[in-house]
């Protein structure tokens, strides 16, 4: 669903993936982008999504070993900025807020700025600890909307694991044993938001 909505914002487009990570979005969406730049902060990361750009005979991507707060591209060169659970990883609000700016500067006008993020409620964010007690999911969405983000997109999916141990050895080894002992399938339910921001 998030690749299916993703797919109509890159085509034919110059895109900015922040935070990129291994290339996950990276290589099924930048073969429908004119241009595409992988950013993140870990060199190992975009050492992965190099090698998976390069075995899938991508020649339209580049990637940028850097912090969002600091991206070296020239202002307003590109027409969309696409983040995945990106932005809520850097607790810092001013860090946060830099990061926002520096995407804003790299727009085009009449750009957009994509982020897909967690909403609130549901399976997922009850087995991380973030429902019934919403407040750090809803703090974050609050400050997005703050700073003109506007929620465009709600729908449900879900994580499907081979079997229910490895959803959770998964788990486990992000959000901790506590976690983990919540699973009780090895199908997650996740309700999903997607904010957009535009340049004017």
């Amino acid at each position: 669903k998030i690749l299916d909505f993703l797919k109509q914002v890159v085509k034919g487009k110059y895109i900015l993936d922040l935070g990129c990570g291994t290339g996950k979005y990276l290589i099924p969406l930048a073969p429908l982008a004119n241009a595409y730049w992988g950013l993140d902060i870990s060199e190992d990361q975009l050492r992965i999504a190099e090698l998976k750009s390069k075995a899938n005979g991508l020649d339209n991507v580049r990637f940028l070993c850097s912090s969002a707060e600091s991206i070296n591209l020239p202002d307003e060169s590109m027409d969309a900025v696409i983040s995945t659970w990106v932005l809520g990883t850097i607790l810092d609000e001013k860090r946060r807020e830099k990061a926002t700016k520096e995407a804003e500067r790299v727009l085009k006008r009449n750009g957009k700025i994509f982020l897909v993020e967690n909403d609130i409620g549901g399976e997922f964010e009850a087995i991380r600890g973030r429902y019934p007690d919403i407040r750090r999911t809803k703090s974050y969405n609050d400050w997005l909307e703050s700073r003109g983000f506007r929620p465009i997109k709600h729908f449900e999916t879900y994580f499907e694991f081979d079997s229910l141990g490895e959803a959770k050895e998964i788990f486990c080894s992000i959000w901790g044993k506590l976690a983990a002992d919540k699973i009780t399938d090895k199908k997650i339910n996740q309700r999903i938001v997607i904010y957009c921001k535009g340049k004017i």
